[in-house]
């Protein structure tokens, strides 16, 4: 198995700050060695920028999935559990937003149910998505079924 390789490539603050995709791509000042490593290894970005915050749209959040996977990004690690998503209702309205964006990539994706997956969307030419969770909060709020 190639090397995985956990790679933070953008971080977005919750402090009300849009960022654009330009300031997410890191392709044209890296070296060629990097942008060979990159297309070589399973690189992954994480982001914690919530659905409507720093992602203004469904498209800008496909967009820049689309333009990652191009510049050689396996996939990435999205935070869409924060504390302000402290019920399971507004975990699930937050998750569906997201949802919404990957939707719109042009690029495949393959959504990460175990660590063999990341290889798989290498392989496939296909982006993973990972949700993650900040906190445990929506679970405590979770309704008893």
């Amino acid at each position: 198995m190639k090397k995985l390789l956990l790679a933070t490539m953008i971080t977005l603050a919750s402090s009300g700050a849009m960022a654009s995709i330009e300031t997410k791509d890191w392709h044209d000042t890296a070296s060629e060695e990097g942008k060979a490593f990159a297309e070589q290894a399973i690189v992954l970005d994480f982001f914690a920028s919530p659905a409507e915050f720093g992602w203004t749209s469904e498209r800008m959040l496909g967009n820049y999935i689309d333009l990652a996977h191009s510049r050689g990004v396996t996939g990435a690690s999205i935070t869409i559990g924060t504390p302000s998503e402290s019920t399971w209702a507004l975990y699930l309205e937050a998750l569906k937003k997201y949802e919404k964006g990957i939707d719109v990539a042009t690029t495949p994706i393959v959504r990460v149910r175990n660590v063999e997956d990341f290889q798989r969307a290498h392989d496939e030419g296909a982006y993973a998505v990972m949700w993650n969770n900040q906190s445990t909060m929506m679970l405590e709020a979770m309704p008893a079924e």
